[in-house]
C-alpha cells in the first residue's frame, strides 16, 4: 500500500478503503500474519480495555513479558513480568521490544499513591515515612507514631508522660510509670557487663559492698591501655589491708595517731643515707657517719673527740687552744697581742708574703707602670698612656685605646681577671685604712698588725702574693683617666683618656660588652671599632673571629668551640657548621623584622609568608600569583618582633609538605603557608623554588628564587 495513494495492491475486498491521504479504512478485523508489526505514529489510541500480550502461548510458559519504553541514549524502562521469579517488576533494562527469553532486569523506583497488599510487603532497603508519619493497622489505627527527626513519639493508642516506661501488662505493651520492684530480686552475678556509665546514688543512708563469702576479698577493677587492670584489692583475709596497684594520692595518712601529711612524706623522700640533703630528714650511714651539713646550731655543748671543718669558723666568743697552727706552722703566742699599729709604719716596704692573700679593702691602685696578671706572659698593662694592653701567652693580644679602639689578634672575655705581675700603687688601703709608707723592712709580723691602715708606699710594686681584689667601689688602672671602674653593681666600666668607653654587663642575664650610653638631646651614640693584631711588612694583617659553642653527645661533656663569623682583610666569613644542631622551627640568616601581622593570616614558627601590598604577612599560597611571587620568608615565631627569615638555614616540622630529600628543591605549597617537595601540578598554579634539602633531615637552605612559572 503506497502512502498519498488511493491504491491498494492485492486488496480485492471492498471493506479496505484507501484515502487520498494516505489513510487507510478497515471495516472488518485486521490480521497481520507477518513476525514484525510497527506502528510508526505519534500517539496510539487504543478503544479495547485489554491487551493481550503473548496470545496463543501454550503449555508451560516460558521467556519475559511486558511493555519495554525506548529511552533513546539513556537505558529503557520497562514493566515487566518476571517469568523466573512470578512477579511484576518496574525497571531499567537493556533489553528492546525485539528481545526474548529471560530478560536482564534492573529494579527501578515506583512512585504511586496507596499501596494495598494482600500478601507480605518486602524490601532490601528502608520504609521511608513522612515526617510524622505512622504505621497503621488495617483499620486505620496507629500503632508506631513518628516525628520528623526519627524518633518515636507514641507506641499505641494510650498517651504517655514524661518518665513512663513501655511495659507488658500481659496483654499489650503500653506506656505506663514503673513503681516496686521490676524484675524482681536480680543476683549480682547474673548482672551482664552494660556498655555506658553507671552511677550508684542514694540521697540518704549508706551504700555498703559485702562480700559474705568467708575471707573473700573485694576487688576494683578497670581497663588500662587496653588491658584488663586490677587497681586496688581488700584483702576479706586480713581484716581489709589495702593492696593498690600503682601511687596512692591523697592530702595525708593517719596511722595510728600520727597525721602524716605531704610535707612530711618529702622530707623522707629520696632520702640517701649518710648525705645531708635540704629539706630532707637526716639517716647516718652503717659506719654512723653523716656529710654535708652546711650551718648546725647548738645552744649546748659540742663534744667530740676531733674536729675536722674543711671552710671558714666564725667565733664570736673567745676561742681557747692549746696550740694554734696556720697551714703547718704553729702560731707564736706573743700574736695575740697588738703590738705594731699599721698606721706607724713610716718607712721600708712590707713584704708581698706579709700582705693576705684576699684583699677587699682595697678601692684603689693607680700607677703609670701598673701592671696585672698571673705571670710576665699573661697580664693587663697600663704603662702605656691612654691605652691599657691585655697580654695572653706572652702577646699584646688585646688593646684598648682612648679613641674607644680595641686592637687585638682575638678578643674572649669569659672569666675573672688574674694579676700574676706587679702591683704599684701611689697609696693602698686595707679596710679602709690607709698603708703607712716605710712598711719597707719585714721587722713586723703582719699578722700582728691589728689596727690602722698602711701607707701605699709600704706596699711592693711587684705582687705576687695577691690572688683577689674585691671592694664595693674597687678601681684599678694607670690614673684617673686610664682604669677599671667595678663600683656599680654587676656593671665593669673600662675608662681610657678621661672617658667612660666600654661597658660589661651580664650576670644571669646576656653577657654584654657595650659603649657608655650617652646622656643629653639628641647625642649620638659612640661607636665600637674591633681590629685584629697589625703586623709588618708582607705579613697578614690578623683577623677578628667571633666565635660560639657546638653541642655534644648528651651528658655533661663540654661544648666544642667554633668560629661562626670571621672578619679580615679579604671579607667576612660565616660559618654554618651548627645547622645540624638547630631545633624544628627555628632558622638563621638574614631575618627581618618590618610588616604587619595579619587579622586572619596569624603567623606561626615555621609558616611560610608573603609581604602583601597592605603591609601585612600573610600566607604563601601556590595558588594564586601574588601569594607567590612577592616577597616571602619564613616566621620564626607568632609575632613579627619574633622575626621572619628572608635567606638562610631553617628546620622544617609543622608546615612540611611532602617527602624531605637532601639536596632536592622544595616549592611554594598549594598548602596555604607550608613549604612542599613536591612542586604544584594543578593547572593555573604557580611554580617557584623556595630552597633546598641539605645533608640534616628537614633542614633546609631557604634561599626564594626571583622567578616563578604558572602552570
Amino acid at each position: 500500500m503506497s502512502g498519498g495513494s488511493s491504491t491498494v495492491p492485492n486488496v480485492f475486498d471492498s471493506s479496505v478503503h484507501a484515502k487520498a491521504d494516505g489513510s487507510v479504512t478497515v471495516a472488518g478485523d485486521l490480521t497481520v500474519e507477518g513476525t514484525t508489526t510497527s506502528i510508526e505514529t505519534v500517539n496510539l489510541k487504543v478503544e479495547d480495555k485489554l491487551i493481550e500480550l503473548a496470545s496463543g502461548r501454550t503449555g508451560t510458559p516460558s521467556g519475559d513479558a511486558g511493555i519495554i519504553i525506548e529511552r533513546g541514549s539513556a537505558t529503557n524502562a520497562g514493566l515487566i513480568w518476571d517469568e523466573s521469579s512470578d512477579t511484576w517488576v518496574t525497571c531499567t533494562t537493556s533489553a528492546t521490544g525485539a528481545s526474548t527469553g529471560d530478560l536482564t532486569l534492573t529494579d527501578a523506583a515506583l512512585k504511586t499513591a496507596a499501596i494495598t497488599a494482600s500478601g507480605n510487603i518486602s524490601t532490601t532497603g528502608d520504609i521511608i515515612l513522612d515526617d510524622g508519619g505512622s504505621l497503621k493497622e488495617a483499620g486505620g489505627t496507629a500503632a508506631f507514631t513518628f516525628d520528623g527527626s526519627g524518633n518515636v513519639t507514641k507506641i499505641g493508642v494510650d498517651t504517655q508522660t514524661s518518665g513512663h516506661f513501655l511495659k507488658w501488662n500481659g496483654s499489650k505493651w503500653l506506656a505506663a510509670e514503673v513503681t516496686g520492684t521490676v524484675a524482681g530480686s536480680v543476683a549480682a552475678d547474673d548482672i551482664s557487663t552494660g556498655d555506658a556509665a553507671v552511677t550508684i546514688a542514694t540521697t540518704a543512708g549508706n551504700i555498703t559492698i559485702d562480700a559474705q563469702g568467708n575471707d573473700t576479698d573485694i576487688i576494683f577493677k578497670g581497663t588500662d591501655n587496653n588491658a584488663d587492670t586490677t587497681f586496688l584489692t581488700l584483702d576479706g583475709s586480713a581484716a581489709g589491708a589495702a593492696s593498690f596497684n600503682s601511687t596512692v594520692t591523697a592530702t595525708g595518712f593517719i596511722i595510728g595517731s600520727a597525721n602524716i601529711n605531704e610535707n612530711d612524706l618529702e622530707s623522707i623522700d629520696d632520702v640517701t643515707a649518710g648525705t645531708v640533703s635540704a629539706s630532707k630528714a637526716v639517716v647516718v650511714d652503717t659506719n654512723k657517719d653523716v656529710t654535708g651539713f652546711r650551718n648546725i646550731t647548738l645552744t649546748g655543748e659540742l663534744d667530740a673527740a676531733s674536729l675536722d671543718v674543711s671552710g671558714d669558723v666564725d667565733i664570736d666568743g673567745t676561742l681557747e687552744a692549746d696550740a694554734i697552727t696556720v697551714n703547718g706552722a704553729a702560731l707564736a703566742t706573743s700574736a695575740t697581742t697588738d703590738t705594731t699599729n699599721a698606721s706607724n709604719i713610716a718607712s721600708g716596704t712590707l713584704n708581698a708574703s706579709r700582705m693576705a692573700a684576699a684583699q677587699t679593702a682595697i678601692t684603689s691602685v693607680v700607677n703609670s707602670s701598673l701592671e696585672i696578671g698571673r705571670d710576665a706572659d699573661n697580664r693587663i698593662k697600663f704603662g702605656t698612656d691612654n691605652q691599657i694592653i691585655f697580654e695572653v701567652d706572652g702577646g699584646d693580644n688585646v688593646i684598648f685605646k682612648a679613641s674607644g679602639e680595641i686592637e687585638a689578634t682575638s678578643l674572649d672575655i669569659s672569666g675573672d681577671v688574674d694579676v700574676d705581675g706587679t702591683l704599684e700603687a701611689d697609696a693602698i688601703t686595707v679596710n679602709g685604712a690607709a698603708l703607712a709608707a716605710s712598711a719597707t723592712t719585714d721587722a713586723t709580723n703582719a699578722s700582728n698588725i691589728g689596727s690602722g691602715t698602711l701607707a701605699a708606699a709600704r706596699m711592693s710594686a711587684t705582687q705576687t702574693a695577691i690572688n683577689s681584689l674585691k671592694n664595693t667601689s674597687l678601681v684599678v688602672g694607670r690614673d684617673a683617666d686610664n682604669l677599671i671602674d667595678f663600683a656599680t653593681d654587676n656593671d665593669i666600666k673600662l675608662r681610657v683618656e678621661g672617658a667612660d668607653l666600654f661597658s660589661f654587663t651580664g650576670g644571669s642575664a646576656l653577657p654584654k660588652m657595650s659603649a657608655i650610653a650617652q646622656s643629653g638631646t639628641n647625642t649620638n651614640g659612640k661607636a665600637i671599632s674591633i681590629q685584629g693584631g697589625l703586623g709588618t711588612g708582607t705579613g697578614v694583617p690578623g683577623s677578628v673571629e667571633i666565635l660560639s659553642g657546638i653541642p655534644t653527645s648528651s651528658g655533661s661533656n663540654a661544648h666544642t668551640s667554633t668560629p661562626v663569623a670571621i672578619f679580615d682583610t679579604f671579607g667576612v666569613t660565616s660559618n654554618f657548621g651548627g645547622v645540624a644542631n638547630l631545633a624544628n622551627d627555628t632558622g638563621i640568616g638574614e631575618i627581618v623584622y618590618f610588616g604587619t601581622e595579619d587579622s586572619n593570616d596569624t603567623l606561626a614558627a615555621g609558616r611560610l609568608m608573603y609581604l602583601a601590598s597592605d603591609g601585612n604577612w600573610k600566607y604563601a599560597d601556590a595558588d594564586t600569583e601574588a601569594a607567590t611571587n612577592s616577597l616571602i620568608g619564613i616566621a620564626l615565631g607568632d609575632a613579627v618582633t619574633a622575626g621572619i627569615l628572608l635567606k638562610g638555614f631553617f628546620k622544617l616540622n609543622n608546615y612540611i609538605e611532602g617527602s624531605f630529600a637532601v639536596g632536592a628543591p622544595c616549592y611554594v605549597s598549594e598548602a596555604a603557608s607550608e613549604i612542599d617537595f613536591a612542586r604544584p601540578t594543578t593547572a593555573g598554579d604557580f611554580v617557584r623554588v623556595v630552597g633546598f634539602g641539605t645533608a640534616t633531615t628537614n633542614v633546609i637552605y631557604f634561599n626564594p628564587d626571583n622567578t616563578y612559572i604558572q602552570l
